[in-house]
């Protein structure tokens, strides 16, 4: 038996069992049903209208976590998603979508890291995207991507696309030497930016690998970029307010707040060394100042909509008390499962739950395992992918 995920998974009945209690699949759908469905009707419904799914990921922001929930969300709702050959991005941080047996019209989620282009990803989906993305404070983001992508504290033997800074010694704990050298291209300066689009809208990988000026962020193509991108999302997800978030979200995509529940992992779960990452803080004072002007685009960017997404909630509970409603039950869920799972109550859920979304493609078999047998992602998923980095 098995549950049409646009590539094929198999779910244990837990796995159903887990999907019914959070109201994805109703009580009376079985397996059977769910794989005999027409999926030439799937889609997300939004205002009456079918919609696809399209969420920018964007890298050390919690968006794994997210893409998690959206997994779930497609597994339920029976979404055909576009997956990539390694599982995970689509030929990032190059042209979407790279190579790939990929078909025009197709698909009715796009879930894996790529750089932005609507236009380039709405050709190949169903119907008219719902663009969602998550953004968080850059100063703690880039502090994060540091201690998950630089080789002095990320060498465990599952992670890719690590970078070498060439800092030694108590180098690596020192920000003025951090905001000296090459970051890299993944994970560096103004990523959320990078991953939203600008490197092919006016911006450089340059201002990834060593940040920006004050002049090309209040210049005109950067500013003429943040104007559009705003236009381009339905949602931004911040980090700093998650959960008021997700109740914003399950509103607008018109699903219960139980879809929304989750879990956060450890980002560090195969360890870190051989540098100490408790050692090394965020950064402080004047420290805190460069880093910010170093990533002056993904500052505005993070002002700008985060501040649209405060708005947009405070609307949203000042017209609707029942959204404040939600917002207690989400975090009551997310309680709920943060104890279960620490009182070993699920792990039905994790004994195969390092198998890959894209482990029973119907085209190819099994397509490789690049990142290991660490699972990234939450107990509370049931449908666990491959870490691919928060």
């Amino acid at each position: 038996m098995r549950l049409l995920l646009g590539a094929a998974l198999r779910l244990s009945e837990p796995r159903l069992a887990a999907l019914e209690a959070y109201g994805l699949v109703d009580a009376g759908d079985r397996l059977e049903d769910i794989a005999a469905a027409d999926l030439s009707t799937t889609g997300l419904a939004v205002k009456g209208e079918q919609r696809s799914l399209l969420y920018v990921k964007t890298h050390k922001t919690g968006s794994s976590t997210l893409g998690a929930i959206f997994y779930r969300l497609a597994a339920a709702r029976k979404l055909s998603v576009m997956t990539s050959p390694n599982c995970c991005d689509f030929n990032y941080p190059g042209k979407f979508p790279g190579e790939g047996d990929y078909q025009y019209g197709q698909y009715d989620a796009i879930l894996g890291h790529a750089v932005f282009e609507k236009a380039s990803m709405e050709r190949y989906l169903k119907h008219r995207p719902f663009v969602v993305t998550i953004l968080r404070d850059p100063v703690e983001r880039l502090h994060s991507a540091i201690k998950y992508y630089q080789t002095p504290f990320s060498t465990h033997a599952h992670r890719i696309y690590m970078h070498d800074p060439g800092l030694q010694g108590d180098d690596v704990y020192d920000w003025d030497k951090w905001l000296s050298v090459d970051l890299g291209k993944k994970g560096g300066h103004n990523s959320m930016s990078a991953d939203l689009g600008w490197v092919n809208n006016g911006g450089t990988w340059a201002q990834v690998r060593r940040g920006m000026t004050e002049e090309d962020c209040r210049g005109d193509a950067a500013q003429a970029w943040l104007d559009r991108i705003e236009q381009e999302l339905d949602v931004v997800v911040v980090t700093e307010q998650y959960e008021e978030s997700l109740v914003l979200l399950s509103r607008r995509l018109e699903q219960p707040i139980e879809a929304m529940a989750f879990l956060r992992v450890d980002q560090h779960q195969g360890g870190c060394g051989p540098a100490d990452c408790d050692r090394f803080l965020p950064p402080e004072g004047e420290q805190r100042q460069k880093v910010m002007a170093l990533n002056c685009l993904d500052v505005q960017l993070y002002e700008r909509l985060g501040e649209k997404t405060r708005r947009e909630y405070e609307q949203l509970i000042s017209t609707d008390p029942s959204a404040v409603e939600d917002l207690a039950k989400l975090k009551e869920l997310n309680a709920g499962l943060l104890q279960s799972c620490d009182e070993r109550s699920c792990p039905d859920w994790h004994k195969d739950g390092t198998i890959a979304f894209c482990r029973s493609l119907e085209q190819g078999g099994l397509r490789g395992d690049p990142h290991g047998s660490q699972p990234d992602g939450l107990c509370s998923l049931g449908l666990l992918q491959q870490g691919c980095g928060h």
